[in-house]
């Protein structure tokens, strides 16, 4: 009789050195924090407080710009032509949350706390900081009664997209504290859905920011190119856990994102537009 025993127990995957998918989409379900190199982690620090000096630098020349060329009324919550405190105070509170997430950002990596869920959570909660205040300064532009005349919509529109805003934000940080151990499916697909699309409100916005609202028609620009940044962002979170470095390559666009959505939005649009349209 013939012996079985070898064609019964020989599995190509251990003797070939081949690795099954069924294996490989289990890693990648379990897996949480990609596994950086020395050289990778090394970069992401660099990247990420390269990030936090940028926001800190922006945010002191703006408020530079603001005391010296201080041309508009900043003594009421929206200003009538110019910024207001609401403006005002959205700005610093961005760029602030924006230097928190880059901290956060930089020390996932490092497991400076132990638990995973803390680590990311931390992340998580410096991207919906950055991004509602972000949205609060897009909402200050809305509310200026003078550029609400000059573009032909309510001031009330402000109030309305604010309040979105919130609810967007509080809802994706209840997720992600509450939901994320029972239900990750569907905290994962808000928070990349979130990121697709949540950038993309002002450029839709496209005929009354360009025409109205922008000192210069060219501005519109950054508000474009941050929104196509988040875009390619999203397609790298959506495969991270496949590759370490697309991590890292969706937090330079998610940065890139940030900061060129908050040059229009700050600087074009809420500081030299009232001064070069007389709005």
């Amino acid at each position: 009789m013939p012996n079985n025993n070898f064609t019964q127990d020989f599995d190509p995957s251990q003797h070939m050195g081949f690795e099954t998918f069924k294996d490989r989409e289990e890693e990648l379900k379990k897996r949480e924090l990609p596994e950086l190199s020395k050289g990778e982690n090394r970069f992401v620090k660099v990247l990420s407080s390269s990030f936090c000096l940028y926001a800190f630098v922006s945010m002191v020349a703006l408020l530079v710009v603001i005391l010296i060329g201080n041309k508009q009324e900043t003594n009421n919550f929206t200003g009538d032509g110019g910024y207001g405190f609401f403006g005002l105070a959205s700005m610093v509170l961005f760029y602030l949350s924006l230097i928190f997430f880059g901290v956060v950002e930089m020390l996932y990596h490092t497991k400076w706390v132990e638990e995973e869920k803390s680590r990311k959570n931390l992340v998580l909660l410096g991207f919906y900081l950055s991004l509602f205040f972000l949205a609060c300064g897009y909402s200050s532009i809305w509310m200026r009664p003078n550029a609400m005349y000059r573009a032909g919509y309510f001031s009330g529109l402000g109030i309305i997209l604010l309040c979105f805003a919130f609810v967007v934000c509080a809802l994706g940080l209840y997720l992600n504290f509450a939901k994320s151990s029972s239900n990750p499916g569907l905290v994962r697909g808000y928070n990349l859905a979130l990121l697709l699309l949540v950038f993309w409100v002002p450029v839709c916005n496209f005929p009354v920011l360009n025409n109205d609202i922008f000192s210069i028609p060219q501005a519109m620009w950054t508000v474009i190119f941050g929104a196509i940044s988040s875009f390619i962002a999203f397609f790298f979170f959506l495969y991270q856990k496949k590759n370490a470095g697309f991590r890292t390559m969706g937090e330079f666009f998610l940065f890139a994102s940030f900061f060129l959505q908050a040059t229009g939005v700050f600087y074009y649009a809420m500081i030299e537009a009232p001064q070069i349209l007389s709005i």
